[in-house]
């Protein structure tokens, strides 16, 4: 059999889905008073993400009763299967 090659990149690529939930949970702490807070993005989403590009997920403080956002970047790998 004949080694699998793989090329190219999806970097910059805009994912075209609306909502992309994901098995993840992303936590911070509240920039204004420290609070610990956190998204689950099994319940949250990324709206229409780009590969490679920053994104923000919106997360609430409930003792300073403010929203704030923290940014992530999603990537993307394909592999060949074993």
């Amino acid at each position: 059999m004949s080694a699998i090659k793989i090329s190219g990149s999806a970097k910059g690529t805009q994912l075209d889905v609306k909502r992309l939930y994901l098995p993840f949970k992303i936590e911070a702490d509240c920039p204004v008073c420290g609070t610990g807070s956190g998204a689950d993005m099994n319940t949250d989403y990324l709206s229409y993400p780009t590969v490679g590009s920053e994104e923000s997920v919106s997360m609430f403080c409930v003792k300073c009763d403010e929203f704030f956002s923290v940014k992530v970047v999603l990537g993307l790998t394909l592999e060949a299967a074993p």
